[in-house]
């Protein structure tokens, strides 16, 4: 027989009652009754410390559950602990009547079947496999609840990470028409491979093909996607100069270390180095990264 506890029908003519509705609506009459359940179900206490994963069970905000527990005068608060002197009264009589049910069945057992003692084994064996299901629930309930209060402080540190980048990983947009998205250790990172001069050659190269659509804007959903690019291009350019037995060109104009101050419209000229690198691919990562981005925007 499963637990219960009595639903006062006028518990709506109470004035703190009331009071609660007045300020909440039925919203938080119902977070009232559902920390009622609560408490029948966890032995009549409620940790301060529990109100997070309780507002997430409950589905509602934090500031609602901890409204109806400690602006209405309806539960007792002592040393952290959550409690209800109701609910005490509710759980000792609820207890007794069980100690009484199950005393009150022994006799009956005693007096009708002759082996009795077989019987009350029987019964404690059944009393203790139910106690082992009850405390497997229990522990279960108890892992979900960790798990949700878990997973809450992870929403809270990645939303702290993420309000603040250190200023050296910020991105600064390079090349003729500054549409080239990288962080400053990244492009120091590619001159000191590839040397400043070639460098800046390819974010040229890249700037220009990004103004006439051959290539992807920045998106800061995927911040390494010209850096990859970039890489590639690098690569098949060192390879054609290694061929040629050339030294590395000096970019058109000026260099790229710092934001350029050109607008988008104002694109150069192709050039043989750049029809050069018309071949190259992209790496597998821009791809993959560019599905996993038409897919979260509902265009793939």
């Amino acid at each position: 027989m499963q637990p219960y506890f009595s639903h006062d029908i006028f518990t709506r003519e109470n004035l703190k009652i009331k009071k609660l509705i007045n300020k909440h609506k039925m919203a938080g009459y119902g977070v009232f009754w559902g920390l009622v359940e609560f408490l029948h179900n966890n032995n009549n206490s409620i940790n301060v410390d529990e109100i997070d994963v309780l507002a997430i069970d409950l589905g509602v905000e934090k500031e609602i559950v901890e409204s109806v527990l400690f602006d209405f005068n309806l539960f007792s608060i002592k040393k952290n602990v959550i409690s209800s002197k109701r609910i005490a009264q509710n759980i000792k009589i609820q207890k007794e009547k069980s100690q009484k049910a199950k005393e009150s069945a022994m006799r009956r057992w005693q007096e009708v079947e002759p082996d009795a003692n077989a019987l009350r084994s029987q019964c404690e064996g059944n009393a203790i496999k139910e106690k082992k299901v009850e405390e497997k629930k229990e522990k279960k309930k108890n892992k979900k609840k960790e798990k949700k209060a878990e997973e809450s402080k992870e929403k809270e540190i990645k939303h702290t990470n993420s309000e603040e980048k250190p200023e050296n990983e910020q991105i600064v947009f390079y090349g003729k028409n500054s549409n080239v998205g990288l962080t400053p250790s990244r492009y120091s990172a590619l001159a000191s491979l590839y040397g400043r001069a070639l460098t800046d050659t390819v974010i040229d190269e890249l700037s220009y093909n990004i103004g006439v659509k051959k290539e992807q804007n920045f998106d800061s959903e995927y911040p390494d996607m010209h850096y990859l690019r970039l890489e590639r291009y690098l690569l098949r350019k060192q390879s054609l100069n290694a061929k040629k037995g050339s030294p590395s060109e000096s970019p058109p104009e000026s260099k790229s270390g710092s934001t350029s101050l050109q607008t988008k419209d104002a694109l150069p000229q192709e050039s043989e180095a750049h029809e050069e690198e018309q071949g190259v691919p992209p790496p597998p990562e821009f791809y993959a990264s560019m599905i996993a981005l038409k897919k979260r925007m509902g265009r793939w």
